[in-house]
């Protein structure tokens, strides 16, 4: 079965997560993508490549999984246990590069009608190429008020594009706003996320910009004071006032980034002066 937009008779939620969300994977090996659901449903797996329609590939029921017509005998599920079922793809190929998504019938969403709610979703890229950490910016823009400004946290030079960013106040995370993912250079992604802070969280320095990415197993994250709280040599960073900004890491060209509603900002890489 497959659909152009899977909106007309199923929804993309946070209900059902995925794990991981990104595997950047060589051909020929072994993978598994894990999705919180129940082993006693039956799951519907999904692939879904760039100007394509979403396709099913395959569905476990009663511990057993049909393939479909032309799923390759490499895919097959499990379901490790009670609350978990996952995804397996053998001696994966160039080809099996793509998001999959997992997917069951609820009949809990609308009364009287049967939805089908889909996972946060995997995304499979079979290459050599080696997933690349991202480095952190976090700098300030003029105050808003004589309470709070805004800070801007500007990620850049990861590989894959997958990452999800999120900010802590006094150590707990709350709301924020985060642009869609940009290719940094054909290469490499960036992206960048603003957070109102006030004038007692910025003096006590308990705000933090932090990331999930492939390239690192701990959570990346950066005290707006400049301390870096991630595995030592995991990012290199630096805090920067207005539009001073400067990475500590490998020796790269110039570049600017146009942060809507803030001014161009012109970034000049160094190398570091400091070993980890």
């Amino acid at each position: 079965d497959t659909c152009r937009n899977p909106t007309p008779y199923g929804s993309f939620a946070q209900k059902v997560n995925q794990y991981p969300r990104s595997f950047t994977k060589p051909a020929g090996r072994t993978i598994r993508m894990k999705c919180d659901i129940k082993s006693s449903e039956t799951v519907h797996w999904y692939q879904s490549k760039p100007n394509k329609p979403i396709t099913r590939i395959l569905y476990r029921a009663n511990s057993k999984a049909q393939l479909d017509e032309e799923t390759p005998g490499r895919f097959s599920t499990e379901a490790p246990s009670s609350n978990q079922q996952v995804l397996v793809i053998n001696n994966v190929l160039e080809v099996d590069s793509a998001t999959y998504y997992c997917a069951y019938w609820d009949s809990t969403v609308l009364k009287n009608h049967t939805y089908k709610i889909f996972g946060t979703g995997t995304k499979l890229l079979v290459t050599d190429r080696s997933p690349e950490t991202p480095k952190i910016q976090v700098f300030r823009e003029n105050d808003k008020s004589d309470t709070e400004f805004l800070l801007v946290c500007l990620i850049t030079g990861f590989y894959p594009d997958v990452i999800k960013v999120y900010w802590k106040p006094d150590g707990e995370q709350s709301k924020w706003e985060t642009d869609p993912v940009e290719k940094e250079n054909g290469e490499t992604s960036y992206v960048i996320s603003r957070f109102n802070v006030t004038q007692l969280q910025w003096k006590n320095s308990k705000v933090i910009c932090g990331v999930q990415h492939e390239s690192s197993k701990d959570n990346i994250e950066v005290h707006a004071n400049g301390k870096k709280t991630s595995p030592k040599g995991t990012v290199r960073v630096s805090i920067a006032e207005e539009s001073e900004l400067k990475f500590q890491g490998d020796d790269l060209s110039s570049k600017q980034y146009i942060v809507p509603g803030l001014r161009i900002i012109y970034l000049r890489f160094f190398k570091p002066d400091i070993q980890h």
